[in-house]
């Protein structure tokens, strides 16, 4: 064989390998990605209440570990939410005081204040039926979800 022709098998099986290992790395990075990303973790507040419960504590602490461990996290949304109780403008604020509770516990945890974006939607986008006690204390959280 040619010298012209070995360089020709080489390349070829150089591209091979380069599209493999790109394949490979693909799917390790969708595995590693995985355990934080597309997932949505919540936090429960009582009524009229914006301070963090201790087992919220625990569980923020295990999320902002996840997040600072993954190279692949880069905005951290948290959405603040109540229930229907009350005037509109009162759970607006309520429910936005809460997410700003939320973030400022991942911060102090050492995420970015500029990886987390805040948002409210007071009453407006429930998870339950406000009629049940159960229900309005569902709708009392706010959701915290990772994007790339």
């Amino acid at each position: 064989i040619s010298q012209n022709r070995e360089l020709d098998i080489l390349r070829v099986q150089n591209d091979s390998n380069t599209h493999q290992l790109a394949r490979l790395q693909s799917k390790l990075d969708q595995a590693l990605s995985s355990d934080i990303f597309g997932g949505m973790y919540q936090v429960f507040f009582d009524v009229d209440v914006t301070e963090l419960k201790v087992g919220s504590l625990a569980n923020l602490d295990a999320i902002a570990n996840s997040i600072k461990a993954s190279p692949y996290a880069y905005k951290v949304n948290v959405l603040g939410h109540s229930d229907d109780a009350g005037n509109p403008e009162y759970n607006d604020r309520l429910a936005e005081s809460r997410a700003r509770s939320v973030a400022a516990s991942l911060a102090a945890k050492g995420l970015a204040a500029d990886q987390i974006e805040i948002s409210s939607f007071g009453a407006k986008r429930p998870i339950a039926s406000n009629i049940t006690e159960t229900g309005r204390q569902l709708n009392r959280r706010v959701d915290i979800f990772i994007t790339h």
